[in-house]
């Protein structure tokens, strides 16, 4: 990615970046635009990568029973095993692309997870970011918040 700043005055409602942006895939990566890393902060080192084929943009959620959720621009939700980064899950397509953070909560003793899709600006601009991805222009989504309850970990 190429990042240039220049003035721009803010208008509230309106896009701002501030600078342009030219998004180029690295050579030998061509379908690879993004990855979701996990990192070892004590002995300063990548332990995982998990490939994409965007930018990751989403928060990723790391759960006390070992699973990474995070959401991708093209509209799925995934779950990672934290120790290996191997892919457990993914979702059904979702409403839009994923931005915003995952999150999780108890209720009547069971385990929910939820994001709120909806993308727009960069993520999807048909000439930048989705022209990287071959992605065919999609018209922008209202966000949607969608929940999904977990397994019970003891089993049927």
């Amino acid at each position: 990615m190429d990042f240039e700043p220049f003035h721009i005055d803010y208008t509230a409602g309106q896009p701002y970046v501030g600078a342009s942006i030219s998004m180029h895939a690295v050579p030998g990566d061509e379908g690879q635009l993004g990855a979701l890393i996990a990192w070892d902060a004590v002995a300063g080192r990548r332990v995982w990568a998990h490939p994409e084929a965007s930018p990751v943009w989403s928060g990723a959620l790391s759960t006390a029973a070992g699973l990474v959720f995070y959401g991708t621009l093209d509209a799925r939700l995934k779950a990672l095993d934290a120790r290996t980064g191997r892919e457990l899950w993914v979702s059904p397509p979702l409403p839009s692309g994923v931005v915003g953070n995952v999150v999780t909560w108890m209720h009547e003793g069971r385990q929910y997870v939820g994001v709120l899709t909806g993308v727009g600006g960069l993520a999807n601009d048909p000439d930048g970011l989705g022209k990287l991805r071959r992605a065919a222009p999609k018209e922008p989504s209202r966000g949607v918040f969608v929940t999904f309850v977990l397994p019970d970990a003891a089993g049927p």
